[in-house]
């Protein structure tokens, strides 16, 4: 008698486990989501942000030059004196602020 109940409640709960469905829980299919969301989201910036020119200037003495209608009047020592543009293309040292140089071209980005 104690066998076949036995028998019964195995019986019974095989049956109620082949009825039971295992379903993933659903925050994590939630968080997959909100991840894939967000790696879109990153991806389109991304791709924004090539899709702008950059910003790249161009300045030296070379430039000037280029870009000068009046080469010669650039280029004449009767210019008068410009404390403001005169060292803009001069490289001076860090460390004792004595000119160590000239830029021809240079490129900012």
């Amino acid at each position: 008698m104690k066998i076949n109940a036995l028998l019964l409640l195995a019986l019974l709960l095989s049956v109620h486990a082949q009825d039971a469905v295992v379903q993933q829980p659903k925050t994590a299919v939630d968080v997959s989501r909100a991840e894939q969301r967000k790696l879109e989201s990153q991806k389109k910036q991304a791709e924004d942000i090539l899709k702008e020119k950059p910003v790249i200037t161009y300045s030296g003495f070379l430039q000037e030059v280029k870009n000068a209608e009046n080469k010669s009047k650039l280029l004449s020592l009767r210019q008068p004196v410009d404390p403001k543009n005169d060292a803009k293309n001069v490289l001076f040292d860090i460390h004792t602020n004595r000119p160590k140089g000239s830029v021809l071209f240079s490129l900012n980005f």
